[in-house]
């Protein structure tokens, strides 16, 4: 992967004129040192993409020719290195292909906007204009799925009997705990992320099986909801009602609750605002400041956080032979919440400019 571009330059002003070879010259002045030859490393970080192909003879890990970078976005204005908000503006046009685009491996292009998203969240912030956004990112959710660490998932209290079963409540979600993402980077929620959050109409799954039937529902201004979302000092907090009597699920679920078989919660989402510190350690904290909405919520086996909980509030009156379907269904699950944290460590490389 040729992405090498330095994610921490400054911004310059938003109105600065940007040429791209009159840039170059001051960048090259500055990547070179008094023996008179190019430091492609420093030149590297002020490029979005560089042929990772190309020759290489001081092995430094860059190619060791100007010709072989491209999508420039930086210049040297009173003596400091930053970036540009035209040249990156330029850059993301190009990428989506105007005026002739540019000519990248196709498995390099999703990293490239990766890096380039993160200047436009740097300028839409300091720049305070949510109007900044990337272009392929416009009328587009960004959704992430997290499982959370210390959750309350409840089945409630075995000698109740004048209850008919299937009420579970817990927290999809908690603050103040740290997951870690993949070995690549740690993630916290912090106190009050989901204060404002769009919780209009979130199903409940079981694994994020989504092409199922919802085992419940969270409509706001609906009589016909079936779950309760709200915020507590803990977190995201449900409360729902599983259809026992008619749904087989339900039954296999409530049962794998109250036997303590489930007993975690995991939440799709999309972030409204994050921080990233720590960038320059083996090991950065994302830290999760406000959630825009949240679009659903499941009952899960393989957790990214382990603090999440998910507990029956009354006896199942019912006897279940098995719970063996639900276990061979989390297969899928796994293996989604391993191409997440895939996605998210390559983000945390780019972050740390790597």
């Amino acid at each position: 992967m040729g992405v090498a571009a330095k994610l921490t330059w400054p911004l310059a002003p938003r109105d600065t004129k940007w040429s791209a070879s009159e840039a170059n010259k001051r960048i090259v002045e500055w990547a070179t040192g008094e023996d008179g030859k190019i430091d492609y490393l420093k030149y590297a970080s002020t490029h979005f993409w560089f042929d990772s192909d190309a020759p290489d003879p001081d092995k430094d890990g860059v190619p060791d020719r100007q010709g072989d970078y491209k999508l420039p976005f930086c210049d040297v204005i009173d003596g400091k290195v930053m970036a540009v908000p035209k040249g990156v503006f330029g850059d993301a046009a190009a990428i989506q292909g105007s005026r002739g685009g540019v000519k990248i491996p196709d498995e390099d292009v999703k990293h490239v906007k990766q890096a380039i998203e993160q200047y436009y969240n740097k300028m839409a912030k300091e720049f305070k204009d949510e109007g900044i956004v990337a272009p392929w990112q416009k009328n587009k959710k960004s959704a992430t799925w997290r499982t959370a660490l210390v959750t309350d998932l409840r089945a409630g209290d075995p000698n109740v009997t004048d209850d008919p079963g299937g009420r579970i409540q817990g927290h999809a979600a908690v603050y103040g705990q740290r997951a870690n993402i993949g070995g690549w980077f740690e993630e916290i929620i912090a106190p009050g992320a989901f204060d404002g959050a769009d919780l209009t109409d979130v199903p409940f799954f079981v694994n994020h099986d989504t092409n199922d039937i919802p085992l419940a529902r969270s409509r706001r201004n609906n009589g016909n909801s079936t779950m309760t979302l709200s915020t507590d000092n803990q977190g995201l907090a449900f409360d729902a009602t599983l259809d026992v009597e008619n749904y087989d699920k339900a039954r296999a679920l409530y049962s794998a609750v109250q036997r303590g078989d489930i007993d975690k919660m995991s939440y799709g989402f999309m972030v409204a605002e994050d921080e990233w510190t720590g960038l320059d350690t083996g090991l950065p904290l994302r830290t999760i400041r406000k959630i825009g909405k949240v679009f659903e919520i499941s009952a899960v086996t393989f957790p990214a956080y382990d603090g999440t909980d998910i507990q029956a509030a009354s006896r199942d009156a019912h006897t279940l032979e098995s719970v063996r379907a639900l276990l061979e269904s989390n297969q899928s699950a796994l293996e989604s919440e391993k191409r997440e944290a895939e996605v998210l460590r390559l983000k945390a490389q780019i972050l740390a400019g790597s």
